[in-house]
């Protein structure tokens, strides 16, 4: 080969190695799914049609849809993205989870910190709850995630409007969040759209029923005949602010946590819509 020539391609190679590690190196090395998505995730829109929409992310599992032979598939949960604070997303489960599970004793009453539902819902032992109940070894939250998921979800100050103020992981909203326009509910306890729930296949096998909505509790507490009670939400989206007794069975438990964005143990699950409509991307 001609030496002028064989520089000449020997400059073009150098050149074009030079090229790829400038290349390489502006592209970002171990970008999580979960830091690429965070800039995706919005709070709450509500159209001028009245019309809001929710981000959702995956984020877990639990026993929800029927596998057709008795049993039920231990599915990824869907979770409403009710507001985003930089790196922490607060997050409502999409459907009732639970049901067939009190909210306290009558004797309880309907103060959080010492309910049932609380309990069993982050595995506290038996101090923590009137009944006295054990909730270590069965309970929502080692069901839900495992230790890396658990981790990721932040341990926040719960405000209460009776009873103690608690330090939690895992929650209900209370009334006034669950009036939160900013979470996409009207700031109002009429009936609406945005806060109706649906129950998981899982939710209607325990219950015995196929009803489209139901109702879900809440963690404020309401007065019921002199007796103390719990308040929920009704079928109709309505905050039944006076509260039931909170010893009922057949009322929906749908979680509520603050979670770490900058976890990569999460992903997009697409939106939904007030009115209905879903848009849901699959978890891959």
């Amino acid at each position: 080969m001609n030496m002028s020539v064989e520089k000449k391609w020997h400059r073009w190679i150098a050149i074009a190695v030079a090229l790829l590690m400038l290349v390489t190196l502006a592209m970002p090395m171990n970008v999580s799914k979960a830091s690429a998505a965070t800039t995706n995730l919005q709070n709450p829109r509500t159209a001028s049609d009245g019309i809001v929409t929710w981000d959702c992310v995956w984020f877990g599992h639990y026993p929800q849809s029927s596998d057709g032979n008795g049993g039920f598939n231990n599915d990824p949960i869907k979770w409403r993205v009710l507001s985003v604070d930089g790196d922490e997303a607060l997050l409502l489960a999409d459907k009732n989870l639970e049901k067939d599970l009190m909210y306290n004793t009558d004797e309880g009453g309907g103060v959080w910190s010492r309910s049932i539902i609380r309990s069993w819902l982050n595995g506290y032992g038996s101090d923590y709850n009137s009944a006295k109940e054990n909730f270590t070894q069965k309970n929502f939250i080692d069901v839900a995630f495992n230790e890396q998921e658990k981790n990721a979800i932040y341990e926040k100050k719960i405000m209460n409007n009776a009873g103690p103020h608690t330090t939690d992981k895992v929650f209900l909203l209370s009334v006034t969040e669950a009036k939160n326009s900013t979470y996409g509910f009207p700031d109002t306890q009429q009936n609406t759209p945005t806060r109706i729930s649906k129950d998981t296949d899982y939710v209607n096998w325990k219950i015995g029923d196929t009803a489209n909505n139901d109702t879900w509790w809440l963690r404020s507490y309401g007065s019921v005949e002199e007796a103390s009670g719990a308040v929920y939400v009704t079928k109709n989206g309505f905050i039944a602010e006076g509260g039931t007794y909170v010893a009922m069975c057949d009322i929906g438990v749908r979680p509520a946590l603050r979670l770490n964005l900058t976890s990569n143990l999460w992903s997009y699950a697409g939106a939904v819509s007030s009115d209905g409509t879903i848009d849901e991307t699959p978890l891959q």
